[in-house]
């Protein structure tokens, strides 16, 4: 029986993608964006803490086949004040759906989950003691854009626990 997953946490972080950096032709033929997150919150499994300033995510965008390599670092505060820091990698393939709510296209709207492909793989830590388990346990996430409505733009992302198969 293969693993399986139990959502945990969401996480919504904003941005502004006019503000992101965007460098062309980094490391070789490689587009370098750098998106950064400007507030948010992450909820589930009893936690519910705000985001703090300093994140982004460091998209490294492969032109000819339209992957962009994630490396998003984040850091959080619980209402208790614990930090909790998200450090993930990820894949995204960036279709014209993707690039319609990153430029701010008349056709920018919320994205589902799945609709395109969009995933990470977080590694947590937390001073908050009621979650340590959070450092003990590996997960994955599918990431999607989410418009507010007032036209503000975040990134979504659905956190799963990996749980062991039973043998």
């Amino acid at each position: 029986m293969p693993p399986s997953l139990e959502h945990v946490f969401t996480m919504r972080m904003y941005t502004s993608p006019d503000k992101a950096l965007v460098i062309p032709e980094a490391k070789g033929n490689n587009h370098r964006i750098v998106a950064f997150l400007t507030h948010g919150h992450i909820k589930g499994s009893g936690l519910e803490a705000d985001l703090l300033p300093g994140g982004a995510d460091w998209i490294l965008r492969d032109p000819d086949t339209n992957t962009g390599h994630l490396d998003v670092r984040v850091q959080f505060r619980s209402k208790e004040g614990h930090g909790i820091y998200i450090h993930f990698k990820g894949v995204l393939q960036i279709d014209e759906k993707w690039m319609e709510v990153f430029t701010g296209g008349p056709k920018a709207r919320t994205l589902e989950f799945g609709e395109n492909e969009w995933l990470g793989s977080p590694i947590i830590e937390t001073s908050h003691p009621d979650l340590k388990w959070v450092e003990r346990s590996a997960f994955v996430s599918e990431l999607r854009w989410f418009v507010d409505h007032d036209g503000s733009v975040a990134v979504e992302n659905a956190v799963y626990k990996v749980k062991p198969s039973r043998v």
